[in-house]
């Protein structure tokens, strides 16, 4: 779901001018759970961490309790405002307000495909 979230236009229009976005798959890339070892704490999957231009870690997807991975629960949405603002100083309010409405369609679209797929499933189980 991340990765519809950055390919979406607005979204990578934004990131785009103080991010680069890299996805690593810790299963598919070789060298990726390495990555997510050495770059973040240990926080479950999905995750995603921030870094500067020298590999150290700003940010990431811990919020120091939990994992918020693709965040679209509003404490979640939260976490990543601030670590944008935090390691993306330039980013303008607008800018920021853009993104979590981004992140609610996507989470949203997701979340019904899991409900449809759940209630398909249990259908499928009562036969």
């Amino acid at each position: 779901m991340f990765e519809a979230y950055h390919a979406d236009p607005a979204v990578s229009r934004i990131l785009g001018k103080y991010l680069v976005i890299v996805d690593v798959d810790i299963a598919k890339n070789p060298g990726g759970m390495e990555m997510y070892e050495k770059y973040g704490t240990q926080r479950g999957v999905p995750a995603w961490t921030v870094l500067d231009a020298n590999e150290k870690v700003l940010a990431d997807s811990g919020d120091g309790k939990d994992n918020v991975g693709l965040p679209y629960e509003p404490k979640e949405i939260e976490h990543y405002v601030v670590v944008l603002r935090k390691t993306c100083p330039k980013i303008s309010d607008d800018e920021l307000a853009e993104l979590p409405k981004k992140l609610k369609a996507i989470a949203g679209k997701k979340l019904e495909e899991l409900k449809k797929a759940r209630e398909e499933k249990q259908k499928e189980d009562k036969n």
